[in-house]
């Protein structure tokens, strides 16, 4: 075979690599990863993402997104995330915004996460065109996770009377708090229709460190019988803790842990006379034990505020 005969086969090989190269190409135009995680925790992640090659991405082709968990020195730890399908086709040049599935890994630790795009039963497509693929993550307690370790407050209020609970609270989260920060304990009344009044916020005496724990006297103060629904079962409930006014929670601590409910009760207030007293000392000062007398009125929910 002459010289260049040679030349030429390699040329067509050469050109023949670039297409396939060219046809994988794609760029990770956005994306929003938490820097922080619980382990296991899913969630989901906006993330953008543009076409530079010259195929359409379809699920047809089973195009999806997906992403690998890798230790800080570059070892992979799992290869395959979880699937997040194309809301659509999306053609070359084009751009698609798409709410990603997201695992944590199951050990805390500090990991690399790294987007990637593959065609199942094909082949992974080549890190993205620019970088941005890979992001730092710290897999540890949630950022807002506390618990409710005692309460001490009134089996029954009268009807707009206050009072006072003794709430002790720990920090299990990885945030410290702070009464700068705007952190408080409040709680909700729910109505018989599920509408919520609002409490009584009360500030923090010191900051509190992630592991640390503090007691609070915090002020109860019931609504108007005659808004009030009978027959529901009151109770303030563990709530996640709040940041930058948003308020998370669905009676479910953050993390996603089932919330805790202390029962009581808003009555009349001739009813209520004399039957204000507290729980009493063994039941009230158990760890962890919430139910403290049933009754009738509205649901209330204890949680933690950041203002």
């Amino acid at each position: 075979m002459s010289a260049r005969v040679l030349l030429l086969a390699f040329g067509v090989a050469a050109g023949a690599a670039g297409e396939a190269r060219a046809a994988r190409e794609w760029r990770l135009a956005g994306e929003s990863t938490p820097k922080a995680l619980a382990p296991g925790q899913r969630v989901g992640v906006r993330v953008v993402l543009q076409n530079l090659s010259r195929e359409t991405w379809s699920e047809g082709q089973q195009d999806h997104l997906s992403y690998h968990w890798e230790s800080p020195g570059g070892a992979v730890l799992e290869r395959d995330g979880a699937r997040t399908r194309l809301p659509y086709a999306v053609g070359p040049g084009e751009t698609v915004a798409l709410t990603a599935a997201l695992v944590a890994p199951a050990a805390a630790g500090r990991y690399v996460l790294r987007w990637a795009l593959v065609r199942e039963d094909a082949f992974w497509y080549d890190p993205p065109v620019g970088g941005g693929d890979a992001v730092a993550v710290d897999v540890g307690p949630a950022p807002g996770t506390w618990s409710m370790e005692q309460v001490e407050a009134p089996r029954e209020l009268a009807a707009g009377a206050r009072a006072t609970a003794r709430v002790r609270l720990c920090n299990t989260g990885a945030n410290a708090w702070a009464d700068e920060l705007g952190d408080a304990l409040s709680y909700h009344w729910l109505g018989g229709e599920g509408e919520r009044l609002e409490g009584v916020r009360t500030s923090l005496p010191a900051r509190v460190e992630p592991g640390g724990c503090v007691v609070l006297p915090a002020e109860l103060r019931a609504g108007a019988a005659g808004a009030l629904h009978p027959g529901v079962a009151a109770g303030p409930r563990g709530r996640g803790l709040v940041r930058a006014r948003r308020r998370r929670g669905d009676g479910r601590g953050a993390g996603g842990r089932p919330a805790r409910r202390v029962r009581g009760a808003v009555a009349e207030p001739a009813a209520a006379a004399g039957r204000a007293a507290g729980a009493g000392p063994d039941r009230a000062r158990e760890p962890r034990r919430r139910d403290m007398a049933p009754g009738t009125g509205p649901e209330g929910q204890l949680r933690l505020d950041r203002s």
